[in-house]
């Protein structure tokens, strides 16, 4: 059995999968699939999952794995990935993307038309504003069986490093945003959370967080539907 990692963008999912490739590296019993051909990241899957403990790649591919191999990787394997609180997320996200070059330095985050892919690059918006929910449902069904939580990242790393029989790991946080608390962007443009909400509709309907509570209220719905 594999477990498979999908990583959702800002989310803290550098810093888990950097940790437990350091921790299992050493026995050859990781691979990362990074690569962007369609019909190569398939055939690439398919040995990966048969050879190694830990297997990780892009939420990009999310919905072709389970398209393909749904059936064996949710009765055969550990599928995992990440969420984090929407609103928090906005924040780091704009800020990552400053970091990166991939929109100007003077971009305002009261000013939401940066988010768009007129603004930067496909892939740039893929890095930070692919919804998150596209990591967790297929179909409308939740096709993950452990959602790391951003708030509670230690705790949930460490659950997992024991699954994987590597129960020192270290996690240490990679990819880290500079910016302010996030809610007192908020405070400063009260307008800003609902036209944050509008433009990242689908994983504020979906995900269990609200604005008052840094921490998911409760488990991710089974389906998209609430239920």
């Amino acid at each position: 059995m594999a477990v498979v990692l999908f990583r959702n963008p800002k989310t803290g999912g550098t810093s888990v999968g950097s940790a437990l490739q350091l921790a299992l590296r050493k026995d050859d019993r990781v691979h990362v699939m990074d690569v962007n051909d369609h019909d190569t990241f398939l055939s690439r899957f398919e040995d990966a999952l048969a050879k190694y403990d830990f297997v990780q790649t892009w939420g990009a591919w999310f919905h072709n794995s389970m398209k393909f191999y749904g059936e064996e990787l949710m009765t055969k394997h550990h599928v995992v990935t990440l969420m984090r609180n929407p609103y928090d997320r906005y924040i780091s996200s704009w800020a990552y993307a400053k970091q990166k070059g991939w929109i100007p330095e003077d971009t305002s985050p009261f000013d939401l038309s940066w988010m768009t892919t007129q603004n930067m690059s496909r892939l740039a918006w893929h890095h930070t504003f692919r919804p998150q929910i596209n990591n967790l449902y297929y179909y409308g069904e939740l096709h993950v069986h452990q959602v790391l939580r951003f708030e509670h990242l230690e705790e949930d790393f460490r659950d997992l490093a024991t699954r994987l029989d590597v129960p020192d790991a270290k996690l240490h946080q990679l990819n880290p945003s500079e910016h302010r608390p996030w809610r007192e962007y908020y405070e400063e443009d009260p307008t800003l959370r609902s036209r944050v909400e509008a433009a990242i509709p689908e994983d504020f309907a979906a995900l269990p967080y609200t604005f008052e509570q840094d921490a998911p209220s409760g488990p991710v719905p089974r389906r998209l539907n609430g239920e």
